[in-house]
């Protein structure tokens, strides 16, 4: 289980198997051979305007003990910029669906085309202004996710660490991938819709024009501008503008989410590094401009973790080959300056779906944080670098996909169900030594369902929602996670020295189909301080931390102890 086993302190814990299995004893100490990364923290993203209500905002702060939230920063706009959902087919609008084209959105090849007549009208461009604070008028903050996070950001305070993310940039600076949408039904765009396009107010697909060459219309009253200048300032002025409405400071920013998709919803392709580094470098360059900005710390690239090498180095091949999260790190960091222009590496624990979640196997992360010597697989170059090799750390910054059921929604597939959402928050921090794991949803207003870890009915009563409590709520940022030698497989534990070093969180995984006797074994000068287990049919159940204890089948135990 790689880094799975637990760190340095000063105590023993022995664990004392039932007869179904001999006993095991597992060493914790505290020292400096042992010591890994620093845990930053613990959060979701948030979806729609959930997070503005009190249910939604007291299950993430005081029950999850969340500390850092992820927002969605796709700039909004006001009139006459954002006009019939940016003048787009949709239900009841103007134009309705399927719009003049019959295909459910209008399309656009670039800026030229962008502002083209369409059911009879035209939406302008808003030019941007190299002083952000001429472009403040344009957007509206209090439309979508930004508006929901921000008054859940206002709540959390400021220890809440705000990681930002761009969805889309704005529209215009966006051209033609060569790619078309697939299959999909009704009201979904029609088979065949070349991207870029509109869809009920969506930025859908389409690649950032990164040539840096000025075009006349993106003129700013004092020179032709570029795309990717009109990027840089909108993106930093819409950061900005929200910062200002809001009283709240963005502590990290993506500049692409899941930067090798098109999809029907906000989304924008980068086939390469090699295009991913000027905006990068672009949109450092806006926010050192401004003294509310200059803080902000760049993350990427936020793209999947998949289940093998390809989905870590490249999707498809010959001329349609796409980067993916090892390759755009080699371009990033082909240039002098990489690791200070993105400082922290960011990844999603999805399969090559995007959809289904991964991770809980040990070798992607590994490759992940090693990279690998050897060619690992037909047509992947050898002695590629892992995200540690120039002294990044990393973030799992998005993952979903489990059934809400503990075991699977046939009861027998723990690693499809919710208590395999431990297992992955497991090997991320151990194997991967991820400083900070965020997962899709806490609640995405719809019932139960794979993509959120609860919804507003269930609350502290969800599968998924305790999986992840087990380390949300018991890890404080700050704390350091510490690798564990273990001997059987079957318990898979963690351990995390608490700022102050005066406090630990230990984590324990029952990854078998049998009950397991746990005996607490602390060296002189620790004691237990709270015990929590989860099962099947117990969740988050309070138990005395001094006795012997049973972990469940399928069981999760967080235990604190103090000295």
């Amino acid at each position: 289980m790689g880094m799975s086993k637990l760190a340095s302190l000063p105590c023993l814990l022995a664990l004392a198997l039932s007869a179904h299995a001999a006993p095991v004893t597992i060493p914790v100490t505290f020292d400096d051979a042992h010591q890994r990364q620093t845990i930053d923290g613990f959060g979701t993203c948030t979806y729609g305007e959930g997070a503005a209500e009190e249910w939604f905002q007291k299950l993430f702060l005081e029950s999850l003990r969340c500390s850092m939230l992820r927002i969605d920063f796709t700039p909004r706009f006001v009139e006459p910029y954002s006009t019939d959902l940016y003048n787009s087919p949709w239900f009841h609008n103007r134009p309705p669906l399927p719009g003049p084209d019959d295909n459910n959105v209008r399309t656009y090849s670039g800026p030229e085309d962008y502002t083209r007549e369409y059911a009879g009208k035209s939406v302008p461009i808003s030019v941007m202004q190299a002083d952000p604070e001429k472009n403040l008028h344009f957007f509206n903050y209090k439309d979508g996710t930004a508006w929901a996070s921000a008054l859940l950001a206002q709540k959390g305070g400021e220890d809440l660490v705000l990681v930002g993310s761009l969805w889309s940039p704005v529209p215009w600076v966006k051209r033609t991938s060569g790619y078309r949408y697939g299959n999909s039904d009704y009201p979904m765009p029609k088979k065949g819709a070349p991207w870029p396009f509109i869809w009920g107010g969506n930025f859908a697909g389409g690649v950032l024009d990164t040539s840096n060459e000025p075009l006349a219309l993106f003129n700013d009253g004092d020179r032709d501008t570029s795309a990717l200048e009109q990027f840089a300032r909108s993106t930093a002025s819409y950061i900005l503008g929200w910062q200002r409405t809001f009283n709240l400071k963005l502590d990290y920013f993506s500049i692409q989410n899941e930067p090798n998709f098109e999809v029907f919803y906000n989304s924008c392709l980068y086939p390469s590094g090699e295009g991913y580094r000027p905006a990068l470098e672009a949109i450092r360059a806006a926010f050192d401009a401004h003294p509310e900005l200059r803080h902000i710390q760049l993350v990427g690239p936020e793209d999947l973790l998949g289940g093998g090498a390809y989905s870590l180095w490249q999707y498809g091949g010959g001329k349609t080959a796409r980067a993916k999260n090892l390759q755009y790190l080699r371009d990033i960091d082909a240039q002098p300056g990489g690791v200070e222009l993105m400082p922290i590496a960011a990844i999603h624990g999805y399969a090559p779906d995007g959809k289904s979640s991964a991770g809980a196997e040990a070798q992607p992360w590994i490759w992940w944080r090693e990279g690998w010597k050897r060619s690992p697989a037909e047509g992947i170059p050898g002695n590629v670098a892992g995200y540690a090799a120039k002294g990044r750390k990393s973030w799992m910054t998005e993952t979903s996909g489990e059934d809400p059921a503990w075991l699977g929604k046939d009861g027998k597939s723990p690693h499809r169900g919710a208590w395999s959402v431990a297992l992955k928050i497991h090997q991320a921090l151990t194997t991967g030594q991820q400083s900070a794991y965020i997962y899709w949803q806490m609640a995405d207003g719809k019932k139960l369902n794979d993509q959120a870890l609860t919804d507003k009915e269930t609350g502290e009563g969800a599968g998924k929602f305790t999986a992840a409590r087990h380390y949300f709520a018991a890890i404080p940022a700050g704390s350091a996670c510490y690798a564990v030698d273990e001997e059987n497989e079957s318990i898979l534990a963690s351990a995390y020295l608490q700022p102050g070093g005066e406090r630990s969180t230990i984590v324990l995984l029952n990854a078998s189909d049998q009950l397991q006797e746990v005996r607490l074994d602390l060296d002189p000068g620790w004691k237990p301080l709270a015990l929590r287990v989860s099962s099947e049919d117990s969740l988050w159940q309070k138990e005395d931390p001094a006795a012997n204890f049973t972990l469940p089948v399928y069981g999760i135990a967080t235990l604190m102890i103090e000295r």
